[in-house]
């Protein structure tokens, strides 16, 4: 088992007294068809890392954000992530949503690149409770400092209902009273 990045996770917020949650999943991937895995709610946490395993090395991962308004981001990690059993970053440190039921997700994605048959492949994630200071708006920022993606957390009683919004942002039609209350997220390199 290789060592968590928390020299990272002290980088990230020095004062935190974060605990980290480990969820694993796996699942088998047959011939040809991609597996999906999304980012599981866990309340007032972040997704930092995921590391992987598998008896095959012939795929490609993706990280993946569908939005609100239907849009796709898939950003390949396949080069950033080509190495198994060793914690890879995400971009950003991923607000944990309750997304259920919308088409709104966050997931890491696995693409056989031949008709390999069937093949094992286990996912680990790690999230850090309380990582950023609990807000109803997270920010994910650009490289230059520009707004890229709104994560909205709703406090509803309706269990049908989903509790969380992630939106594609423009910065030329931002909102400045939305921008003053959102907590921003640069990407974890800047960290």
């Amino acid at each position: 088992m290789t060592e968590l990045p928390l020299d990272l996770l002290a980088r990230i917020n020095p004062t935190s007294k974060s605990n980290c949650i480990l969820h694993t999943l796996s699942d088998k991937i047959y011939y040809k068809e991609e597996l999906k895995f999304n980012l599981p709610f866990n309340k007032n946490t972040f997704w930092t890392h995921f590391k992987y395993s598998s008896n095959k090395n012939d795929f490609i991962i993706y990280f993946t954000i569908d939005t609100s308004g239907g849009a796709r981001y898939e950003f390949d990690f396949s080069k950033h992530a080509s190495k198994q059993n060793i914690w890879h970053p995400f971009i950003w440190p991923i607000p944990s949503l309750d997304t259920r039921g919308s088409i709104m997700n966050v997931f890491i994605e696995v693409v056989p690149q031949f008709n390999t048959c069937i093949f094992d492949f286990k996912l680990e994630l790690l999230g850090v409770k309380d990582l950023f200071p609990e807000s109803q708006y997270y920010f994910l920022m650009t490289p230059s400092n520009m707004y890229q993606f709104l994560f909205s957390k709703f406090e509803d009683n309706d269990p049908d209902f989903p509790q969380g919004v992630i939106e594609q942002y423009e910065n030329d039609c931002y909102n400045e009273h939305l921008v003053d209350k959102a907590f921003k997220i640069k990407i974890i390199d800047e960290y």
